[in-house]
């Protein structure tokens, strides 16, 4: 039986999730916490050993994958681990969407009747995010990926069939981690929201 783990990294906190705006294909600079938080990361991670570190292009998640790889580990940086891209609605508030009855139910939910998607939709981000989450899954050894809270729940859509109604529901706090085993190809939850150095 072969065996392997992977350890899903929500980046830092930035001054976009603190101001609750929709900043996914953009870039946002860390919080004072933030960079508590990557220094911190980067200790925790560099101690789970990880053969390989994935990470999102954006700054906020590329930052700590780099840090980890610069200690001797294989960085692969993919572009289909960025954030969702909220086209139109990117940098606003949830408040100042609706006030321009712009919809994100086309990422979230079943969309309303006549609406038309401002960005991304669901189907087109988990397409986008599936493929770099197969080539994850065929990696032998330990896999650290660094990225964003929408593909982290994407991810365990597609590895383990959480439909995207509850998917989208799953809350992934700055700099926490999600573990999977995987079994001959059988990925199961290991450990949910916890902090690196508590990831084992």
């Amino acid at each position: 039986m072969t065996s392997s783990r992977i350890l899903l990294v929500r980046h830092p906190q930035t001054e976009s999730n603190v101001a609750q705006r929709f900043v996914g294909s953009g870039e946002s600079p860390y919080t004072e916490v933030g960079r508590h938080q990557a220094d911190e990361l980067v200790v925790g991670l560099t101690k789970w050993r990880a053969d390989r570190v994935y990470s999102s292009p954006l700054h906020r998640a590329l930052d700590v994958a780099a840090r980890i790889a610069g200690c001797g580990i294989l960085l692969i940086v993919k572009d289909e681990l960025s954030e969702v891209d909220f086209g139109l609605a990117e940098g606003m508030t949830y408040a100042e969407m609706t006030a321009l009855d712009f919809s994100a139910d086309h990422l979230w939910f079943e969309p309303r009747p006549g609406s038309v998607p401002v960005g991304e939709t669901w189907d087109g981000f988990t397409q986008r995010v599936g493929g770099v989450g197969d080539e994850i899954l065929g990696q032998s050894g330990r896999t650290v990926v660094v990225t964003h809270g929408g593909v982290i729940r994407a991810l365990m859509h597609r590895w383990m069939g959480v439909p995207r109604e509850s998917a989208v529901r799953f809350t992934i706090a700055n700099a926490t981690c999600v573990s999977f085993t995987v079994d001959d190809g059988w990925v199961a939850l290991h450990r949910f929201g916890v902090r690196a150095e508590d990831a084992e």
